[in-house]
């Protein structure tokens, strides 16, 4: 055969063996070797670069077996070693699609044994071929001969791919339109190439389209950068809820540790100040020196989760001690040591750890600060059922109209007498009890109905202003606070709009009110937010001022109304004469820039003798009256 014609013959095979390569090496730069599933797919990679070169040998040689005795022997050798690597190759495909859908589990230990049979008898055939010749053989025209063996190959080969794209199609989370597509074709390209190969045995198209298959697979299964962290190099939240539904639903054991750093803002301040390295890289560069990169997941800003799966308890509490340890240690940067405060909780699949949700919780939920910079796990976690609880009990009560709406009168000093009042949120629960925004708002937040809720304080508000008991008991104006994440509706201002018109109420009888930490995560927002509102009329104020985020900034550069200063600047009175400084050059300072001044927490007659001193415009405090149901403002 001339080298033209050799090249004319194997172009398909050469192909192959190029698209095969390309994926091998793409597979390698990216780094794709770490997980079973990379492991082998690259091994189907080789299966098609080596078969297909043994195609090539056999071009060469078979012509000449009947003239050359090497050539004969080459012939049976490559033929051999042809079928026994290619018979294999559905087998691996079959069980890249186990781990790549994470169904290893899923299958049982009698169901992978029955599975393993048809690869067992194809290859229990080819290795028995040389005496049996039940596969294929030679002629006495040393013509190739296929023979009922193959036959039962094929068919073998047909039931894996059918299992595998089953896997795929059925069990994996990870799976788009897209992605579908592009296995459906690699599927197509599959079959083609065996159908045209089975009928036309001279046409060599059985590996040019596996190696398109796997080319296809790549391109869907192993290209995986839309999991990928970019800040770390772990993957991502979106890996994290797709993997986690797929051990669920597999009912795989596995073990959670979850890395929470307690104090993010903070130490981002003092790695900012010691280098350009950022606090969340240097967590992650670590946790992939003792934790496998595709089993690391940043989760949020502030968490890390790490997934052991056929491993034991033992092995994770060893886990959680050596990240323990290291930030404890410190971390070093630029020459320094920098402590990083955190905190690890450790779950397994049980009571405390059966869905998603319950990942979200170990990975979100909120942590005593008593907690702090320990390893908890077992009865340590027992705030993340009361955070589950906590959750149901409130989707329920928002569908349900449980909740009810308290108003706490604000007095005019020099009026004494009640001038506005200011709404809360409360809902009573039979087996959690009396609960308060402070035990609900940010578990509102997470699950995504603080819209809701901030919609039905709204509602409640306007329906009393428009019952017309308010403004007998002289209340010009009620209170209702402002979460960030309200803020953050493109629609927000329209919404609430809607809702005053609904009950023909003024906006100036309503003033919105943000807390000044909040204030503090968005000064753009929140003063934007406040320009829409004033110039609807209503009414827009700071609260909390006083309480440690403090910025003189957020009071000059935003149009407050009303700054409403925190208890804690009150009671700071209490302990010494400075206090009192404080407070009256505060006061004097708001009142120069225009502002009026509502001080929260007079709880003694003293006290508010000292506010009437320091011209206080409105004081709110348990002196005058706890947060009252409008039944009870009627009744004042």
């Amino acid at each position: 055969m001339s080298f033209i014609d050799l090249m004319n013959y194997s172009s398909f095979d050469c192909g192959a063996i190029l698209l095969s390569l390309t994926c091998l090496v793409y597979n390698i730069i990216q780094k794709h070797t770490d997980k079973p599933q990379n492991r082998l797919y690259m091994l189907a990679l080789a299966n098609i670069i080596i078969t297909a070169v043994c195609n090539l040998v056999l071009m060469v040689a078979e012509p000449n077996q009947y003239l050359d005795y090497h050539s004969r022997v080459l012939t049976d050798t490559f033929n051999y070693l042809y079928f026994l690597l290619h018979t294999a190759l559905p087998v691996l495909m079959f069980y890249y699609a186990l781990y790549a859908t994470h169904s290893l589990d899923r299958v049982k230990k009698k169901g992978r044994i029955i599975l393993f049979v048809p690869f067992a008898v194809t290859e229990l055939l080819v290795l028995t071929n040389p005496l049996t010749h039940a596969v294929y053989y030679y002629n006495d025209a040393l013509e190739f001969t296929r023979n009922n063996g193959e036959l039962v190959i094929y068919a073998v080969a047909a039931f894996y791919s059918f299992l595998c794209f089953y896997y795929f199609m059925r069990h994996w989370y990870g799976i788009s339109g897209k992605r579908k597509r592009i296995l459906v074709y690699s599927l197509i390209c599959t079959m083609a190439g065996l159908l045209v190969q089975f009928f036309m045995k001279g046409v060599q198209t059985e590996l040019f389209g596996e190696s398109v298959t796997l080319f296809g697979i790549m391109l869907a299964v192993e290209y995986n950068e839309d999991r990928v962290d970019i800040e770390t190099g772990v993957n991502n939240r979106k890996a994290f809820l797709l993997d986690m539904a797929s051990y669920f639903d597999a009912d795989v054991k596995l073990y959670l540790t979850t890395v929470r750093l307690t104090n993010l803002e903070r130490d981002k301040r003092i790695i900012n100040a010691s280098g350009d390295e950022a606090l969340i890289e240097i967590v992650g560069l670590y946790l992939k020196t003792v934790h496998p990169r595709y089993m690391t997941y940043h989760v949020t800003p502030e968490t890390f989760a790490l997934v052991l799966i056929g491993q034991d308890e033992e092995e994770r509490d060893l886990q959680a001690e050596r990240i323990s340890k290291q930030f404890m240690e410190g971390f070093r940067l630029n020459e320094r040591d920098v402590h990083i405060q955190g905190m690890i909780l450790c779950a397994e699949t049980g009571p405390s750890l059966q869905s998603v949700e319950d990942a979200l919780l170990l990975c979100e939920t909120p942590i005593p600060n008593k907690e702090n910079g320990k390893i908890l796990k077992g009865e340590d976690l027992s705030f993340l059922h009361y955070n589950a609880k906590l959750e149901h009990v409130l989707r329920r009560a928002i569908a349900q109209h449980r909740f009810m709406v308290y108003y706490q009168p604000v007095y005019d000093l020099k009026e004494m007498r009640i001038a506005s009042a200011e709404s809360s949120i409360r809902l009573h629960d039979e087996e959690l009890g009396e609960l308060h925004p402070v035990d609900f708002i940010t578990a509102a937040e997470r699950i995504g109905i603080i819209d809701e809720l901030g919609d039905y304080v709204l509602r409640e508000v306007c329906s009393f202003l428009h019952s017309g008991v308010p403004s007998d008991k002289g209340i010009r104006f009620i209170n209702i606070n402002l979460s960030l994440v309200q803020c953050m509706r493109n629609d927000f201002i329209d919404n609430i709009l809607g809702i005053v018109k609904e009950f023909r109420v003024s906006p100036s009888r309503i003033n919105f009110e943000i807390t000044e930490n909040v204030a503090a995560e968005d000064y753009a927002l929140v003063s934007r937010i406040g320009q829409g509102l004033r110039a609807h009329g209503f009414r827009f104020s700071l609260t909390g001022y006083g309480t440690g985020y403090s910025n003189i900034y957020s009071i000059f550069s935003m149009e407050f109304d009303i700054i409403k200063l925190d208890k804690s600047l009150l009671e700071e009175t209490n302990r010494s004469d400075k206090g009192w400084v404080v407070l009256k050059n505060t006061i004097d300072m708001i009142h120069t820039l225009d502002r009026k001044v509502t001080i929260v927490g007079a709880e003694t007659k003293d006290q508010v003798e000292k506010m009437r001193e320091l011209s206080v415009d409105w004081v709110q405090g348990y002196y005058f009256s706890r947060p009252l149901t409008p039944e009870k403002i009627a009744e004042l």
